[in-house]
């Protein structure tokens, strides 16, 4: 252990995560930044965060972490039995997070064209709900000219990320239903309806 390492010890019971706010349970990892200042982190939650976001800085402050400290990161977990992909080498491999950098890009395209399309689908809720439009022709609008465009874009936006297209989908119809205390209106059971082609999307 470093001498500066030793100086800023404590007791592992004392700790609190940062990124989960919760004690640190597992291998600890002190960051002493460049002002000497220091944090810990819990080792294994610190790695998920670095390997999955790409972002190799310190969560709580952006500044960005050396060779170094991912190095002796990757130590600590190594030393602790803990089997994690090096948060060093995967820093140095900068192909793989221009690729994820891509797919982020696509993702947020998606997500903002995809809430343009629901926008435009809660106002022809609202349209039927204030009888601007029989509840009939607004299924054969739905149908024929909004339903195809975003079951296309949702379909990519799962390719892309499931697990945020999941999150999304659930949005929609949170917000096409609208919230417990004042919800969206339901003429001739439309908004139902529209829910319910969602929720079977999603699946």
């Amino acid at each position: 252990m470093r001498r500066e390492e030793r100086k800023h010890q404590k007791k592992q019971e004392d700790i609190v995560d940062p990124i989960t706010m919760e004690p640190i349970v597992g291998p600890a990892y002190l960051y002493i930044r460049p002002n000497g200042s220091n944090i810990h982190f819990d080792a294994e939650t610190l790695a998920d965060y670095i390997l999955k976001t790409g972002d190799f800085r310190d969560p709580t402050t952006r500044i960005d972490f050396s060779q170094d400290d991912l190095k002796r990161l990757d130590n600590t977990l190594i030393k602790a039995g803990v089997k994690r992909e090096s948060t060093m080498e995967a820093m140095l491999d900068s192909n793989r997070w221009q690729r994820n950098k891509v797919v982020e890009n696509e993702v947020l395209a998606l997500e903002r064209f995809i809430s343009e399309l629901v926008s435009d689908i809660y106002h022809l809720i609202e349209q039927v709900n204030e009888c601007n439009v029989d509840a009939g022709l607004a299924e054969e609008d739905f149908l024929d000219e909004m339903l195809p465009e975003f079951q296309l874009n949702f379909e990519l936006l799962k390719r892309a990320d499931p697990s945020v297209s999941k999150q999304c989908m659930e949005h929609y119809m949170s917000f096409l239903k609208g919230p417990p205390n004042k919800e969206t209106g339901n003429r001739e059971g439309f908004r139902n309806f529209v829910i319910r082609i969602l929720r079977f999307l999603s699946t």
